[in-house]
């Protein structure tokens, strides 16, 4: 069954398990001892299938003991229109109320969407909040890649259902090792809804992200440091980790689920 007396929820991701059906990714995350899942889609078979029904997803969460905490709402289309994109939201938060889920996570947004993303945003939040949502956005390269970005995104959004997703990992990733997630941290972290406990390594000047969490350029020890000193208390997620087969994922998994609860325990046994 999940853990689900930590203090901070931990969630694991359902993105490496796509050669499992979303019941059965469930099934190793429970059994790998998480208490949340991060979901990227709802299917009924492997590698794709038709969407599950919201019953079947409640009861296998009933069932495993899990919270569904964050859902990736992916990228906004925002050619589509302000109006059609701001529908889209409204969409996605009708149906993650239905499955209980609080947050709705947004990536891949462009330098030149910048401000068609802020009034998109800012109209569906109001949406989420209604529901009992909020949107929480991560560094995704384009316009939303150092501290900096996101907490110019913040302010321009300028809302309490809008709040931001560090995932460290994708700063050292799209900045190719440039920007680092612990430099200005202090002043993004009291803005900071949600966070993606990814690592990164550059070999031979590539970046890569599918590592397991701390055996990177991350000073997590910083990150979660800093985050707590700002009163942080919203979930951890680990979105993803190397392997090919089910037991070399289950196997990074429970390492990066030990390596978070470490984490959180120094934090503790200093007082944040």
């Amino acid at each position: 069954m999940g853990n689900t007396t930590m203090p901070h929820p931990i969630n694991c991701g359902t993105y490496s398990y796509t050669m499992l059906s979303f019941v059965e990714a469930c099934g190793h995350i429970a059994a790998n001892g998480f208490g949340g899942v991060y979901a990227h889609s709802f299917r009924t078979e492997r590698s794709g299938g038709a969407p599950l029904p919201v019953a079947e997803a409640r009861r296998a969460f009933a069932d495993l003991g899990l919270t569904p905490t964050v859902a990736m709402s992916g990228s906004p289309n925002l050619k589509v229109g302000v109006d059609a994109a701001v529908d889209r939201y409204r969409k996605l938060a009708d149906a993650g109320t239905a499955l209980g889920i609080r947050w709705m996570q947004d990536c891949d947004v462009l330098l030149d969407e910048r401000d068609a993303y802020v009034d998109v945003v800012r109209r569906a939040a109001d949406y989420a909040e209604s529901k009992g949502m909020a949107i929480t956005m991560k560094p995704h390269g384009g316009f939303a890649m150092t501290i900096a970005d996101l907490i110019d995104i913040h302010e321009r959004v300028n809302h309490p259902a809008f709040g931001i997703c560090l995932d460290p990992g994708n700063i050292i990733y799209y900045s190719v090792g440039e920007h680092r997630p612990e430099t200005d941290l202090a002043e993004l972290a009291p803005l900071v809804t949600t966070v993606i406990v990814k690592d990164c390594v550059i070999r031979d000047g590539e970046p890569d992200v599918m590592i397991v969490p701390g055996e990177g350029l991350v000073d997590f020890e910083t990150v979660f440091g800093t985050l707590f000193d700002a009163g942080f208390d919203g979930p951890f997620s680990v979105e993803k980790v190397p392997g090919k087969s089910v037991d070399e994922l289950d196997a990074n998994f429970r390492l990066a689920l030990q390596f978070i609860r470490k984490q959180l325990e120094r934090c503790a046994a200093s007082g944040g």
